[in-house]
């Protein structure tokens, strides 16, 4: 038999530490999620500086050969990319000036890269009249971050 005024737990005192750990938990979880997108997000960047710089050494190397002055001969702006054989591949549309991002024309085809991760990089280079090489390698987020882009530039 239970005697009345038996100290015990409420249904109130329940509810109230069950809304405690909900919080708690939650918390953890919006936390825990803002880090791997953080994560991810530094990850994707890190890969496309890594393309970028890939592309500036082969303008680097094709720069230093017997064809490289296909470079430097058009009147400047000057849009193209440097593909992985080091055949140059021009864009048509010249300056660089939409950001979409699977235009054949501003990013021909034989620069695009989808290493592992699930994302294509768009890389082009654009020589300017000082002879002053920016590499735009751009991607879509991951995660709905939108359209992103880093810029490295080289004087030869």
């Amino acid at each position: 038999m239970s005697k009345l005024g038996q100290a015990g737990d409420t249904i109130v005192e329940v509810l109230l530490a069950i809304l405690v750990v909900s919080t708690i938990l939650g918390g953890a979880f919006v936390s825990a999620r803002r880090s791997q997108t953080g994560i991810r997000q530094t990850e994707e960047r890190v890969e496309a500086l890594k393309v970028a710089e890939a592309q500036i050494e082969r303008i680097r190397t094709l720069s230093k050969s017997s064809s490289g002055t296909a470079l430097f001969t058009p009147a400047a702006p000057y849009t193209f990319c440097v593909d992985t054989t080091n055949q140059l591949r021009v864009a048509t549309l010249n300056p660089l000036t939409t950001d979409n991002f699977s235009n054949g024309t501003q990013h021909p085809s034989g620069c695009n890269t989808a290493p592992a991760g699930g994302v294509t990089y768009y890389t082009v280079a654009q020589r300017a009249a000082d002879n002053t090489f920016t590499v735009y390698t751009r991607w879509n987020g991951a995660g709905g971050s939108g359209k992103l882009e880093v810029q490295l530039s080289v004087r030869l």
